[in-house]
């Protein structure tokens, strides 16, 4: 009666999205570009490339899938009125 089914589909591909990214981060943080340290700007270097990169990975790979994950940030476009 929810129409769940009608979820599934997409809630597989967001998930397929989300371990792809995962993986990528991951695989990141063994590359000689990842920063390494104790300091508290290499832990904001660290993060600043982990969440771009997940970011970019992941709305790619929904765009690729068909999921429009980005219409959701974007504004509302309101009808214009021909005078």
């Amino acid at each position: 009666g929810l129409g769940l089914s009608k979820c599934a589909g997409p809630i597989v591909k967001m998930l397929i999205a989300a371990i792809v990214m995962g993986a990528i981060c991951l695989a990141i943080q063994h590359t000689p570009i990842y920063p390494h340290g104790e300091r508290k700007i290499i832990w904001c270097a660290q993060l600043a490339l982990l969440m771009g990169t997940g970011a970019v990975v992941y709305l790619i790979l929904c765009a690729i899938m068909g999921i429009e994950t980005l219409h959701h940030f974007l504004p509302k476009r309101r009808p214009t009125r021909n005078a």
